[in-house]
């Protein structure tokens, strides 16, 4: 059975993978697979990318939140707390998501 964690073949496409019928050489872990002729990567390969990319926009947008609760207008320190409260959840289910997408990204 498939991972309902993992990414759709069509959601890699951005990341250089593509599906197809061609024996294509990856050229990031250089193993070979089964995808279109013009993939850049193997399916592993572009989901760990594409985790990649999405863990640098997770910090970014946990930078931004920090830096809203720490420079914000309100004096309410009530308000903050809820804040960080709400960004450290946001972050823990990140990581989890991360987590679960790391240990299922070698598995093609």
């Amino acid at each position: 059975m498939a991972d309902p964690s993992a990414p759709e073949a069509g959601e890699l496409v951005p990341y250089g993978y593509a599906p197809g019928s061609y024996y294509v050489t990856c050229g990031e872990c250089k193993e070979k697979f089964i995808g279109d002729k013009r993939a850049a990567r193997c399916r592993a390969c572009a989901a760990m990318r594409k985790l990649a990319e999405t863990e640098k926009r997770l910090a970014e947008a946990q930078e931004a939140l920090r830096v809203i609760a720490t420079q914000s207008v309100y004096e309410d320190d009530e308000y903050r707390y809820q804040l960080q409260d709400m960004i450290d959840a946001a972050r823990e289910v990140a990581e989890d998501a991360l987590r679960s997408a790391a240990t299922s990204g070698k598995g093609e």
